[in-house]
């Protein structure tokens, strides 16, 4: 998505609404690297209030079309809030907004992370080779703060349980040819399932790409909307 005059106009507007002071936005440039939804980073300066100061986020928005299973960034932004209160770590998202970005479609901010997210550099960077010695305790302690968020402890999280091979079947059944090999190991795991546990929260994508490794660590974690 690249940033139309219109948009931005309405971006201007939608940000002094909602940090209540005048607003002077700077560059705005699309992101892409494989991402679902729409991205944009966008610079902008706050002038006065409690929302005062520099800021450098991302947009992230709907995109005209999802794919099945995905939440909408209303649910995203709920889950990502939820995410933020149980010290997982990942962006802050802020200034949920519709109508923004495209009629009727919802949006909202992400603080930007440093890092490096793609495999090869994870894997391969010399800068990195610390930060991968501690990298799997790392993503274990991650994922048991993303666990501890229960409907419990969370009550208003706009999203519900799904059973994971239903849902990986819903994905198929639409496809226009046969996939033998899939449907034998959904039939396998069917037959196989585990006892059911306590209902938590999973992030529904956790591997590398959808986090961000720096020097010192795992900076974020990112792309919630499989959970």
């Amino acid at each position: 998505m690249t940033a139309s005059a219109e948009m931005t106009e309405r971006l201007h507007a939608e940000l002094e609404a909602v940090t209540h002071s005048s607003v002077t936005l700077g560059a705005v440039s699309p992101l892409h690297g494989g991402a679902c939804q729409d991205n944009l980073a966008i610079a902008f300066e706050v002038h006065s209030g409690a929302e005062a100061g520099m800021y450098d986020l991302v947009l992230r928005g709907d995109a005209p079309s999802s794919l099945p299973q995905s939440l909408n960034r209303q649910q995203e932004f709920a889950v990502i809030q939820a995410a933020n209160a149980a010290g997982v770590r990942t962006p802050q998202a802020r200034w949920l907004m519709q109508g923004v970005t495209r009629p009727g479609a919802w949006s909202y901010f992400l603080d930007r992370v440093d890092g490096a997210a793609i495999g090869r550099k994870v894997l391969g960077d010399p800068r990195l080779a610390q930060a991968r010695e501690g990298l799997a305790g790392e993503l274990a302690e991650i994922l048991t703060r993303v666990h501890s968020i229960t409907p419990s402890t969370s009550p208003g999280l706009p999203i519900e349980g799904a059973d994971p091979l239903e849902a990986v079947e819903s994905w198929l059944r639409p496809l226009p040819e046969p996939h033998p090999a899939l449907s034998v190991a959904l039939g396998w795991l069917d037959r196989h399932r585990p006892s059911a546990g306590a209902t938590v929260l999973v992030h529904g994508d956790f591997r590398t790409g959808n986090y961000m490794l720096t020097p010192g660590g795992v900076s974020g974690l990112l792309d919630w909307e499989f959970a």
